[in-house]
């Protein structure tokens, strides 16, 4: 099977099961909402980093290290529409600085990651 249509399943995999439950985590100021951020992260680097060209493992983790990052944008992004739709509510404000500080932990997790994880990438390769 082509890796873009593994990336691609892992991609979607991720958009239909972590969104949902994501944003009724993120909703009521769950705590779960960082284990459902760090699926969407990992889900969406992972699949992004499979589809973009055949898995080398010398450049790997460059390529998930980016993706790690970018995933971690777009949860971000994501988050924040979310809850600039809850705006026109009556205590909006709470619910914009709560969706601002949930936001801040997907960017937060797609860049701990990609540091975090390097070393031991690296250390396999050389």
């Amino acid at each position: 099977m082509d890796n873009r249509f593994i990336g691609f399943a892992i991609i979607l995999a991720s958009v239909i099961l972590m969104v949902p439950f994501g944003m009724d985590a993120a909703l009521a100021f769950n705590p779960s909402v960082i284990v459902v951020s760090f699926l969407w992260v990992v889900g969406l680097a992972s699949g992004l980093t499979i589809m973009e060209r055949e898995v080398h493992v010398a450049k790997f983790f460059t390529d998930f290290s980016k993706n790690l990052v970018f995933a971690g944008y777009m949860g971000a992004m994501i988050i924040m529409v979310v809850f600039l739709n809850q705006a026109t509510q009556i205590n909006w404000i709470e619910k914009l600085t709560g969706g601002v500080s949930l936001a801040l932990v997907n960017i937060f997790l797609g860049y701990f990651l990609s540091h975090i994880l390097g070393p031991f990438f690296k250390h396999r390769i050389q």
